[in-house]
């Protein structure tokens, strides 16, 4: 099975995060390259000390959805109503997945 190296990254995690690493190369040949961030599962993971992941993208993308939500019914329903069903729509399906 090869290594798609196109989608695959390096990333350190732990002690000597910060140092420079020798390259990594797949069966193939090709060299894999590394990273300071990588996505797994829609989670940014962060090279650091420790484990650490960035949520940043996931709240952008909640706001986008809340606000593209809340501007076409704002004018239909009350604030509260609309609050209310984008919360346990969007964020029990959240929880679900």
């Amino acid at each position: 099975m090869s290594v798609n190296v196109n989608k695959s990254v390096c990333l350190r995690i732990g002690q000597g995060c910060y140092h420079e690493c020798n390259c990594i190369r797949a069966s193939d040949g090709h060299e894999i390259a590394w990273s300071d961030t990588m996505r797994y599962l829609g989670v940014y993971i962060t090279s650091a000390g420790v484990f650490t992941c960035c949520l940043s993208y996931a709240k952008h993308l909640f706001y986008r959805a809340f606000n593209a939500v809340f501007a076409e019914v704002a004018n239909a329903a009350s604030k509260s109503a609309v609050v209310e069903l984008f919360l346990k729509t969007v964020c029990v399906c959240f929880i679900m997945v």
